[in-house]
């Protein structure tokens, strides 16, 4: 294996607020029984706004895979797809199938811990005025969260507009064509307990980033790449 430090720990929030987009970070615990809903969204949307979406990314980005915590070879699992929904919020949760994946290490107690990051895509459409986003979701779990999951996918544990089965750790939405962390959750015990979006105070920005910061990101790929 072949271990490639990340550019940077991009923490820049859009400055460009969207309701549709604000309103996806909320971590949905008071999510509805999946029904047929009005003007949900779709697998053939969701699979035109990804294409279009990642069509907007420059070809020299999408070649060196600069974006931070943004695989190169990010291949949707459509048809693994969970739909939920929250409120005017229509949403599909998408595994992914990469080459290469992200872990993260920080200290703790004197000791280096390493955590692997899981990743999916989040999809998201606003079902009163027809906005969709997109973003990868990187899940960076605490050490005592993976180790008490060992051998499960804690990508499939946590649901957008769902269960997140406890999740310890911080939750990160990124642009995936910009690399830009839109979005930064912190989680314990599956409920959430920050946030800081572009809308947030000084404050909330400063104190999540500071968590974020004491991990550093590295790009994990086979030796063939």
């Amino acid at each position: 294996m072949i271990i490639m430090k990340a550019n940077n720990c991009v923490l820049l929030l859009a400055a460009v607020v969207v309701v549709l987009m604000v309103t996806s970070c909320n971590d949905g615990l008071t999510h509805e029984p999946v029904v047929e809903v009005e003007n949900a969204l779709t697998l053939d949307e969701a699979e035109a706004y990804f294409e279009q979406t990642m069509m907007q990314m420059p070809e020299e980005i999408r070649n060196i895979g600069f974006n931070e915590l943004v695989p190169k070879d990010l291949v949707p699992e459509w048809s693994e797809s969970v739909s939920t929904h929250y409120g005017n919020i229509s949403c599909l949760n998408v595994p992914i199938k990469s080459h290469e994946h992200f872990q993260g290490r920080y200290m703790q107690g004197g000791e280096e811990r390493v955590v692997t990051i899981a990743q999916k895509l989040v999809l998201l459409k606003n079902r009163d005025t027809s906005e969709k986003a997109l973003f990868v979701l990187a899940l960076i779990p605490c050490y005592g969260y993976e180790d008490a999951h060992e051998g499960e996918d804690i990508a499939d544990l946590f649901v957008q507009g769902g269960s997140k089965n406890g999740f310890s750790g911080l939750a990160l939405f990124i642009r995936p064509e910009t690399g830009i962390v839109f979005c930064v959750s912190s989680f314990i015990n599956g409920h959430r307990t920050d946030i800081a979006t572009s809308s947030s105070d000084k404050a909330t920005k400063a104190r999540l980033t500071k968590q974020a910061s004491r991990v550093k990101f590295y790009r994990v790929k086979s030796a063939k790449d």
